[in-house]
């Protein structure tokens, strides 16, 4: 097999991977319990923020060991969230511009998640989650506390990588 036919392969191999990543997480973030019972709100800006935290996890989980992976799966959600926004209408001169404020939005929770995480802080998790995913509706604590835990296992669990995510409590 010639060099560039194994090149090839291998590129075709990590966005097919990606791409199976990618439709996991947005199963995932797309659940009804995250709306329903924890009072996600359901809005562009909530799911949004319901698939970033899923993306930010796998995207730790992948890291250590395959960083490769980690930036395809970021390059395909931020390609989707461009097509998303077109077929939202959004104005092709605009698209650049708002592509990468949500990365920017992206890098900035994953950093508070990361930062909150390693410092085992449930007040410094929730009080990132409460400022993202909340952003646009009150937040309650059993909600919150929900969300924390499934946060916490999610990044504790080997399977995290793969996309599999853990169930979802529900606020007490």
């Amino acid at each position: 097999m010639s060099i560039f036919k194994r090149l090839f392969a291998r590129k075709r191999q990590k966005d097919e991977a990606a791409a199976r990543l990618y439709r996991r997480i947005v199963e995932q973030a797309r659940l009804p319990e995250f709306y329903e019972s924890l009072g996600v709100p359901d809005s562009v800006e909530g799911r949004f923020d319901l698939l970033a935290l899923h993306a930010f996890l796998v995207m730790e989980a992948l890291s250590p060991t395959e960083p490769e992976g980690a930036q395809a799966l970021f390059d395909l959600m931020f390609d989707d969230l461009e097509s998303n926004l077109r077929e939202l209408g959004a104005s092709d001169i605009r698209i650049g511009a708002r592509v990468k404020k949500l990365a920017q939005d992206f890098l900035g929770r994953s950093q508070a998640y990361r930062t909150a995480l390693e410092n085992q802080d449930d007040s410094l998790l929730m009080a990132a989650l409460d400022r993202n995913v909340f952003a646009k509706a009150a937040s309650t604590p059993p909600a919150l506390q929900a969300l924390a835990r499934y946060t916490r296992r999610c990044r504790a669990a080997q399977e995290t990588a793969n996309a599999q995510f853990p169930p979802i409590e529900m606020a007490t």
